[in-house]
């Protein structure tokens, strides 16, 4: 048995209702037992469900007639239906600058699946930011008309803007290659497939796009290695998009790009988290795990904290030859000053690195202590 807590139990079950693959008797009979509510709230907030959490037990009371203490539940919503108000408010105004300008940008993660597979209902799905996908020949532009709507960004980040509670983050590429050049080693998206391929926005008149299913699946799965899946919403981000799946396409291109080992943790991820049958063609053609991405997994399946040290270095595996994996690895453990500090700020190298160091020490011994656990837990 597992050792998850019962609230990431709950939270695994409501995610699962929200999908469609939860068994309602097992979810409302765990419901009856005695519960924190508070400490279940704060867990569906740091996993980013709290939305999901409310509209599903909301209609879970309804069918099976609980008396659940929802009030908890409602004030997150609306908290999450405000905040992503104003993250659209505001992108209705750029969006009126796109199309004098005749500049289109595709919206990614949280903005995106809004509009699609949560089907416009502000209040589940939380946004830290409104994520965009621009050509690199628009960027300036973008920065500009952003600047021109009050919006301002941080010498320690060239691509957010903030203005208030609203943020826009802008890519020039899917991968952040800026940041760590040689992920592009492991995985490498298309861009001029991306564009073709992308579909528009129905309110968006061709300058607001979104990727298609398969272009949308692989950036999330490259997203939530990049984060370790440390935030459930991202498995039902891509358990709702995975319905859209076209599953040879999709392996085709994750074959093309160098992603078929994220897809492999996101297929495992949502076979074993949410209960998604996974094609058994498409299980046949994605690669045999080793044990450090096995452990890996296990900890992400039992929620535990010592996960969030595995991701970043997992995307070596994806890089097909030593040499690369070992020059990816060291330029993310040792990335450019700039990276680490910033563009205005000057401290030493030496100041900077040997704080790098210790990072580096902390999180190696939590990646190690995860991993023996895990294989201990699993033996």
């Amino acid at each position: 048995m597992r050792d998850v807590s019962a609230e990431h139990r709950i939270l695994e079950g409501i995610a699962r209702r929200h999908i469609g693959t939860a068994n309602d008797e097992d979810l409302s009979a765990a419901l009856t037992q005695p519960i924190d509510w508070p400490l279940l709230l704060q867990r569906a907030s740091k996993e980013g469900m709290a939305g999901v959490a409310a509209h599903q037990l909301q209609q879970l009371s309804e069918v099976r007639d609980l008396d659940l203490p929802l009030g908890f539940f409602a004030e997150a919503l609306n908290g999450i239906f405000f905040k992503n108000g104003n993250h659209f408010a505001e992108l209705a105004r750029l969006h009126q600058r796109l199309v004098r300008g005749d500049v289109r940008v595709i919206l990614l993660k949280g903005s995106a699946l809004i509009e699609t597979v949560y089907r416009g209902q502000m209040g589940l799905r939380p946004l830290s930011d409104v994520d965009v996908l621009v050509r690199s020949s628009d960027v300036a532009f973008l920065q500009e008309e952003l600047r021109s709507l009050g919006f301002h960004s941080p010498a320690s980040s060239r691509s957010l803007f903030t203005n208030g509670p609203v943020a826009f983050d802008v890519h020039s590429d899917l991968i952040g290659a800026g940041r760590i050049r040689r992920r592009s080693l492991a995985v490498e998206f298309d861009e001029e497939s991306l564009w073709t391929r992308s579909l528009p926005v129905e309110s968006g008149a061709g300058h607001l796009r979104i990727l298609c299913p398969e272009h949308q699946f692989l950036h999330l799965a490259v997203h939530a290695l990049k984060h370790s899946y440390c935030r459930m919403i991202w498995l039902v981000d891509l358990g709702l998009v995975s319905k859209q799946l076209d599953w040879s396409e999709l392996l085709h291109l994750a074959e093309a790009y160098g992603a078929l080992r994220p897809t492999a943790y996101a297929a495992r991820c949502l076979e074993t988290l949410l209960g998604i049958e996974i094609p058994s063609d498409a299980r046949k053609t994605l690669p045999r795990l080793n044990k450090v991405e096995s452990g890996f997994l296990d900890l992400v399946k039992r929620r535990r904290p010592e996960m969030e040290a595995f991701g970043e270095p997992l995307v070596a595996f994806s890089i097909p030859t030593w040499r690369g994996r070992l020059a990816y690895l060291y330029e993310y453990l040792f990335p450019s000053l700039r990276v680490l500090v910033g563009e205005a700020a000057q401290p030493s190298a030496w100041q900077v690195y040997s704080h790098r160091l210790g990072q580096i020490f902390k999180r190696s011994f939590l990646h190690l202590k995860g991993w023996f656990g895990s294989l201990l837990h699993r033996a």
